[in-house]
């Protein structure tokens, strides 16, 4: 299966496409290092899935000031075998990306990016 998330201030939908035939899905979603959801669809349940089939989640929740993360469980039954998939998607409601300072960017002869660093 695979997961892809939009996120919006405040509300995610989540996008759970099926690689597998499967039955009994589960679908969990919550809040992790400080995120706390607020509303939306979840636990989600099918009693079965298709190949190919998409399965959409949207979700609400309290921004927070620092970088958390937004976590989804997807289990069931396929190929006659339990399986559970877990992902989180990053979110970061205004502040600063890790690892980019204030500064310049340029790409080094080898072509990798430099961050060029002026003191004041």
């Amino acid at each position: 299966m695979n997961v892809t998330a939009t996120l919006k201030p405040g509300a995610a939908d989540l996008d759970v496409v099926f690689g597998a035939d499967g039955s009994n899905i589960t679908i969990e979603v919550w809040g992790v290092d400080g995120l706390k959801l607020k509303g939306g669809a979840s636990p989600v349940s099918q009693p079965s899935v298709r190949n190919g089939q998409s399965v959409k989640v949207s979700v609400l929740y309290d921004a927070v000031a620092t970088e958390s993360n937004l976590a989804i469980r997807v289990s069931g039954t396929f190929n006659g075998r339990e399986q559970a998939k877990v992902q989180s998607f990053t979110i970061n409601l205004g502040s600063q990306p890790k690892g980019t300072l204030d500064g310049e960017s340029k790409v080094d002869k080898d072509g990798r990016p430099v961050k060029v660093m002026k003191s004041q």
